[in-house]
């Protein structure tokens, strides 16, 4: 691995070892949308120590578990496997379910809790575009992420990879988006913060967002940091007659 550096990409130190997100998360460190900063400057953005964040990694990289996957090595295709089992299933689960519990806060509360309104605007935009957006990937960039991984050199002749690209950068996108509008849902509420008079559905709701934005950050990283770059290379690399993955 690297040695650790305030000076290194957010971005890049994920994507070395993806379980660093675990240390970034208990910071509040954007390491998905906003990953291309230095570590001292996503830390100058949250008023946080650099030192302190870059000791919490040091202390990390040297418990961490070594039967971690290693998704920069995996084949791509299980680490879309990966996405489409543990992220998009749980989203397909989540979304409807969240949105339920804000329609119960709001019907029996609203009165009460304005700002519950005011963030259920933002997410019922948040899951109409988190639905087209896998549905996009399912349908149209995975399946070819997974046709350019079993190119050989003399399949790639003649072809590239721009249309990937292209779609990559669409899908990255509607990554920004999605983030925005989960950190607008986490400032609006407080930061989940949970009132001391909320019923069970607004604590339940409130945990759900919380888990959410936990699960997006980490599937957006994986996708942003790991998924992308490599098929990106892989192109390349086909394209330029080099041998596979």
């Amino acid at each position: 691995m690297q040695n650790l550096s305030t000076n290194a990409r957010v971005s890049d130190l994920v994507r070395e070892s993806p379980g660093r997100t675990r240390v970034l998360e208990q910071f509040g460190i954007d390491y998905c949308c906003s990953g291309t900063r230095t570590l001292a400057d996503a830390c100058t953005g949250k008023h946080i120590s650099p030192e302190n964040v870059l000791s919490a990694l040091c202390d990390y990289d040297r418990t961490a578990d070594l039967d971690v996957i290693d998704w920069n090595q995996a084949p791509l295709g299980r680490l879309i496997d990966h996405i489409l089992e543990d992220h998009h299933i749980y989203l397909r689960e989540e979304l409807p379910r969240i949105e339920s519990l804000f329609q119960k806060v709001i019907a029996a509360h609203g009165n009460k809790y304005p700002e519950i309104i005011e963030c259920a605007d933002v997410y019922v935009d948040l899951r109409y575009e988190l639905e087209c957006h896998m549905m996009k990937e399912e349908q149209a960039l995975f399946p070819a992420i997974r046709r350019v991984q079993n190119w050989t050199p003399s399949m790639a002749a003649g072809r590239s990879a721009i249309g990937i690209g292209e779609s990559i950068a669409v899908m990255e996108l509607e990554h920004t988006r999605a983030g925005r509008a989960i950190n607008d849902m986490h400032r609006i509420t407080g930061g989940w913060k949970i009132p001391d008079s909320a019923c069970p559905t607004h604590c339940s709701l409130l945990e759900a967002l919380a888990r959410l934005e936990r699960s997006l950050h980490e599937h957006i990283s994986e996708e942003n940091n790991i998924l992308f770059p490599r098929a990106l290379e892989l192109g390349d690399s086909e394209y330029d007659g080099g041998a596979g993955d």
